[in-house]
């Protein structure tokens, strides 16, 4: 009811609706408050409701999951409404994805920045996304599914003037590669290193981080990359790292889907298999 804003949608879900309005009606006489505003459309949660709703989502959320999966046995697939950003998708969703191919699920998958993921999300326009930015708990649910390791990569060919160690005055005189204009993945990491945010702007950029990698190799500038970006790049010894990584906190990413949904049973088990397949 709390997530359906609605006695007849939450009706739809398993009992009827005067079952529905006999079941508030019977919480609210217990806790002596109202938990719903009735409008001439629908209702709206009061500030109770939102509290003990924020109490008790996750625990009922968690049992649906754990129910569910006795449930499933053979899932008959339909279409999975995917948005993640591009890099993240080409280093680390392929085998998560095929998975769900295999499970017979058709996949449609959406590529684009914060605004643009959230902007889905708010629309239903997909099921789920994957971002790096924590979601608002008044509107989404989440879970984090994934951390990465930010690194201040450059080209060897630049090491007379980076020098080996991290120098604020050396890196802010070099080009700046940004995946945006926000700096998102430099600002957190340039804090902790000097305890300032960046004092310059982007010299170039690029919203795909694969491309901003290259750049970085051919020695165009430097950047922030995740570890699993430049693995291979590292290995091989065409570029080079300049922080620690083990003293750098892990950024987080999360798999957020829209609160006041109730995921149907396929859709509780594409979660799973996609929370089983990143972490």
């Amino acid at each position: 009811m709390y997530r359906q804003q609605s006695f007849p949608k939450a009706a739809q879900i398993s009992i009827t609706q005067p079952a529905v309005s006999q079941q508030i009606q019977s919480l609210e006489s217990f806790i002596g408050k109202p938990l719903f505003v009735r409008l001439a459309r629908g209702v709206a949660a009061t500030e109770v409701a939102d509290n003990l709703a924020n109490s008790v989502a996750a625990s009922l959320d968690t049992l649906e999951q754990k129910l569910s999966g006795f449930r499933f046995g053979a899932v008959s697939g339909e279409v999975v409404h995917l948005a993640a950003p591009a890099d993240f998708v080409h280093y680390q969703m392929v085998k998560v994805l095929q998975g769900l191919l295999s499970d017979g699920f058709s996949v449609r998958l959406q590529m684009g920045n914060r605004s643009k993921l959230y902007q889905l999300l708010e629309s239903r326009q997909i099921d789920f996304a994957i971002t790096a930015s924590k979601p608002d708990e008044q509107h989404y649910a989440y879970e984090t599914v994934f951390a990465e390791k930010p690194l201040l990569v450059y080209a060897p060919a630049l090491t007379h003037k980076i020098g080996k160690t991290p120098n604020k005055e050396r890196l802010s005189q070099l080009p700046f590669i940004s995946f945006d204009e926000e700096l998102s993945g430099l600002t957190p990491l340039w804090q902790t290193l000097f305890r300032e945010p960046p004092p310059f702007q982007a010299a170039l950029t690029v919203p795909d981080l694969r491309i901003v990698k290259q750049m970085v190799v051919e020695g165009m500038g430097w950047s922030v990359l995740s570890d699993y970006h430049c693995t291979q790049e590292i290995q091989a010894g065409r570029l080079l790292v300049l922080n620690n990584a083990d003293d750098t906190a892990p950024s987080p990413l999360y798999l957020v889907w829209h609160k006041h949904r109730v995921l149907p049973r396929n859709m509780q088990y594409v979660k799973q298999r996609l929370l089983e397949g990143l972490v």
